[in-house]
């Protein structure tokens, strides 16, 4: 699978460092902004100067008609350069080496000659067809989705979303090199059972995401013709009651967690009615949420249910009431001091997290009744050596509501955290600051995040003893879809630290352009 090629600026070109006059303090930069896919000036780039540590300064300049740019009376200082263009890949930051985003500029210095490269964005455009081949005559929402990594595995998560009609086709541009899906919904009403009505469809005429072709483009290429044809197919109704709960919302979603779009459910005192669901099997969800009622608090319910080619009657889904969730955070060893305050999240695919801080006992209403894992972070100096209900470890694997409910959960610390620190060096071996390190252990959902500091050093504490793989990459790469554990394992450095040890050690960067190698591997 391929996901987004680099999206921040390559290395510098050209650079040189002139002094100006002693008597003007401030500095200046000026340099040309191109198209790394064609090497042309690119005007009209908005560059904006970030200054390190300093929240809210920052200088604007734009590129001219030539490319060219210059920012004079800058406050001496370490800054990071951004640069953004329409029809270009956001720029996350700009790179004087293959390592290093920061600028260093002293008093009267004049840093010029920069040559600065932007990603051009990809473009995929196309049509909705009706089953004959020709132009579907009706509205259709269009929707872009990607792949990414959830605590629960693989989903789909939508890219982008437009409106097409008939001739006029649909376009979505500025897009990072990597994997899309399209997926094209009609928009109608169908109130009965039928045949023949129009379905969702996945490019080029899928019924569902698992037999849909991917569509793989790389930074500044342009896939048209991309055209989704509409196919019929039978549809059913979906009916019955939810037990627990008469406000709801319903939705009912693949394996994958593709949205099924169904249109103009109807809902009343707990009983629904969802037309136009063609065959095949779901997820259906229901909820009920009232932000203004907090006594309401969150309703949830799921079930799974197989659509044939009949209507569906008589479903029911127990809509289950909030959940309070009760804990105690526990020091070993502890001689009778109370425990420190600790951070405490509640993580789920179902929902956003849900944190507190805490010191001793605590207890978290309104929780809604899905699976959710536990993540909780110490002060200085410890870590978490178990979470646990019943004497059931759940340190590493999700909690199903019934034990959350059996409570407490258990959280023990101990006192003798590992640290590991480094210092990332480029590919001349000189220290690297500013980039991403990420480290991890098996069995990890993702990985701990770090970026290194201006000497290109690096540190995670509060670690359990264990081993680790740590690994450099640059900041800006979109790896958001990405397995980075899985992506990088083999280029990762190895780490193992003892109960309260400390390991030290030098690791190298994963480049952009490595990056883009491994990836273009995955399936």
């Amino acid at each position: 699978m391929r996901y987004a090629a680099a999206i921040f600026m390559l290395p510098v070109l050209a650079l040189s460092q002139t002094p100006a006059p002693e008597s003007k303090e401030g500095a200046s930069l000026e340099g040309v902004v191109i198209s790394s896919a064609t090497g042309e000036p690119v005007r009209k780039a908005i560059l904006t100067l970030y200054r390190a540590g300093r929240g809210g300064l920052s200088i604007t300049a734009d590129s001219d008609s030539r490319g060219t740019f210059r920012l004079d009376d800058i406050e001496p200082g370490t800054y990071a350069l951004s640069v953004a263009r329409a029809g270009y890949v956001p720029q996350a930051e700009y790179r004087v080496s293959k390592s290093s985003p920061w600028l260093q500029l002293g008093p009267g210095q004049l840093l010029q000659d920069l040559v600065v490269k932007i990603t051009p964005g990809a473009t995929i455009a196309g049509r909705i067809l009706d089953q004959d081949g020709d132009p579907h005559t009706g509205p259709a929402s269009v929707r872009l989705q990607r792949q990414v990594r959830t605590l629960t595995g693989k989903k789909f998560s939508e890219a982008g979303w437009t409106e097409a009609n008939g001739e006029s086709g649909f376009v979505f541009a500025g897009l990072t090199a990597g994997r899309y899906y399209l997926v094209a919904t009609p928009r109608q009403r169908v109130r009965r059972s039928s045949e023949d009505a129009d379905m969702m469809t996945y490019y080029p005429d899928a019924f569902t995401a698992e037999e849909a072709v991917p569509i793989d483009v790389t930074a500044g290429a342009e896939f048209r013709g991309a055209d989704v044809r509409i196919r019929k197919g039978r549809t059913v109704h979906v009916r019955g009651r939810a037990m627990g709960s008469t406000s709801l919302n319903i939705m009912l979603s693949t394996a994958l967690g593709e949205n099924a779009n169904i249109p103009d459910v109807y809902t009343r005192d707990g009983v629904f009615d969802i037309p136009s669901v063609r065959p095949g099997t779901y997820t259906l969800t229901a909820t009920s949420y009232n932000p203004l009622r907090n006594l309401d608090g969150y309703f949830f319910g799921q079930t799974t249910i197989s659509v044939d080619q009949a209507d569906l009657d008589d479903v029911t889904v127990e809509v289950r009431r909030p959940l309070t969730v009760t804990g105690i955070i526990q020091v070993e060893g502890n001689s009778g001091a109370p425990p420190p305050l600790t951070l405490v999240r509640l993580m789920s695919d179902a929902v956003l997290p849900i944190e507190l801080s805490a010191v001793g006992s605590f207890s978290i209403s309104n929780v809604p009744p899905v699976p959710v894992r536990v993540e909780a972070t110490p002060p200085a100096g410890m870590y978490v050596k178990s979470i646990n209900i019943g004497g059931q470890d759940y340190t590493r694997t999700p909690i199903e509501p019934s034990a959350l409910e059996a409570g407490p959960l258990e959280i023990l610390l101990s006192p003798n955290a590992a640290e590991i620190t480094g210092t990332v060096r480029d590919e001349n071996g000189e220290p690297a600051p500013g980039l991403s390190i990420a480290l991890w252990t098996k069995g990890d959902v993702r990985p701990q995040l770090a970026s290194a500091e201006e000497a290109g050093v690096f540190r995670f504490s509060n670690l359990a003893p264990g081993d680790y793989f740590v690994v450099a990459y640059p900041s800006g790469h979109d790896l958001s879809s990405a397995d980075i554990p899985t992506l990088f394992e083999t280029r990762a450095a190895k780490v193992t630290v003892q109960e309260g040890g400390h390991a030290a050690g030098d690791i190298t960067l994963v480049t952009a352009e490595d990056i883009d190698e491994l990836i273009a591997k995955f399936p």
